[in-house]
């Protein structure tokens, strides 16, 4: 009995320092989500804002995301850029990713393969599937990277899903050996972080 009433107070404990936790890092971020779901854009705008300040990064994405729909204000890449910089800054793979894309195709930065191939591999090491198709395309296609077929691959096989449909481009050119060492990377990789 005694053991039982340990276990409920300690589980009492537990919901009380969850409902606090929940109440100071999750009620801002969860109601600016509802907000921005009813497409309350200006009030959803200056919670991710506020928040994004304080550190949250993704806050700082979603304030990226709003600025690039142009969700409650003008369309603006650059502003865009801005916002999905600082996310990525403070670790968000859909910040790193879209930070990729946009240095890919130039919108709102000046173009640059290699920004996008930085972007993309930051992105893929926090386990991005999106990113790894991206860096296999690059290297199956030589952009901003030296052309090599088994790392496209390995970032092919990384990518799972999302790479299937790009993962056969490659059958005509690998050799079994090459695809047996695409493989190998595949199962050794590991995130640098």
């Amino acid at each position: 009995m005694k053991i039982l009433k340990a276990i409920l107070s300690v589980v009492a404990l537990l919901l009380v320092i969850w409902q606090i936790t929940v109440r100071f890092t999750g009620d801002d971020g969860a109601r600016a989500d509802k907000l921005l779901a009813q497409k309350k854009y200006p009030e959803a705008m200056v919670i991710y804002k506020e928040l994004a300040q304080k550190g949250n990064a993704a806050a700082a994405y979603d304030v990226g995301v709003m600025y690039a729909k142009g969700e409650g204000v003008p369309v603006d890449q650059a502003e865009a850029v801005t916002w999905y910089r600082m996310g990525a800054d403070n670790g968000d793979a859909d910040a790193m990713f879209n930070l990729g894309v946009y240095y890919d195709n130039g919108n709102g930065v000046a173009q640059s393969d290699q920004e996008a191939f930085n972007w993309y591999t930051k992105a893929a090491n926090r386990k991005d599937q999106s990113a790894m198709l991206n860096l296999g395309v690059m290297y199956s296609t030589g952009q901003g990277i030296k052309s090599d077929p088994v790392e496209a691959e390995k970032w092919y096989i990384l990518a799972g899903d999302r790479g299937k449909k790009n993962k056969g481009v490659l059958d005509a050119i690998l050799t079994p050996e090459q695809r047996a060492e695409a493989e190998k990377r595949a199962r050794e990789w590991k995130p640098q972080t």
